[in-house]
C-alpha cells in the first residue's frame, strides 16, 4: 500500500467525471477532492437555507457569536479562518439584517464586542435545526455513521496541526 506521500498518478484508464472531463493526476490529490466537496456542500446548503438568504460562512460566522456572545471581530475572523476583511464584510451584512449588534467594549472602550440581536437569536435556532439536517443528509446516502466519524476525526486533526 502506497503511503499518502507516494501517489500514483500512471492510472491506466483514465477516470472521467459526470461531465466527460478528463482530471488526470487531479483525480489522486486531496486539495482537488476538498474542494470540490466544499462546492457541493457550499450549494446544497445555499439552496436548502434560500429563504434565509443565508451562505455557509455566514451561518459559521453567526453559530460562533451565538456561542461565544460578546466575541471580538479578531477572535472571530480567527474562529471561521477568514480574512479581516472578509469578516468585517461578513458582520456588516448581518448587522444590516438586524442579526447582530456591536457594542463597545466594557473593559476596553475603544472595542467593540459582538452579539446576537433577539432576531439574530431566532434565525440562529432555526437555521441550526436546517444545518444539522442538512450536514447529516449530506453525508448519510454515501457513508455510514462510522465513516462520518472517522473523516471528521481525520479532518479535525489535518485542521488543528495546520490552524493552530
Amino acid at each position: 500500500m502506497a503511503r499518502a506521500d507516494q501517489t500514483d498518478t500512471s492510472a491506466n484508464t483514465p477516470e472521467k467525471a459526470d461531465d466527460g472531463v478528463y482530471f488526470g493526476p487531479l483525480e489522486h490529490y486531496f486539495g482537488h477532492h476538498l474542494r470540490r466537496l466544499q462546492k457541493a456542500f457550499e450549494k446544497g446548503f445555499i439552496e436548502k437555507a434560500k429563504e434565509y438568504d443565508m451562505h455557509p460562512r455566514d451561518m459559521g460566522g453567526l453559530w460562533i457569536i451565538a456561542l461565544n456572545p460578546g466575541i471580538s471581530p479578531q477572535k472571530l475572523t480567527s474562529a471561521v479562518q477568514q480574512e479581516p476583511a472578509q469578516t468585517s464584510f461578513m458582520l456588516n451584512a448581518l448587522e444590516r439584517r438586524g442579526f447582530i449588534e456591536r457594542r463597545t467594549s466594557e473593559s476596553d472602550g475603544r472595542s467593540r464586542n459582538i452579539y446576537l440581536t433577539p432576531e439574530g437569536e431566532e434565525v440562529h435556532r432555526k437555521l441550526v435545526k436546517l444545518a444539522t439536517q442538512f450536514d447529516r443528509d449530506f453525508v448519510s446516502t454515501d457513508l455510514t455513521a462510522e465513516e462520518k466519524s472517522q473523516l471528521i476525526y481525520l479532518l479535525k486533526k489535518l485542521s488543528d496541526a495546520r490552524t493552530h
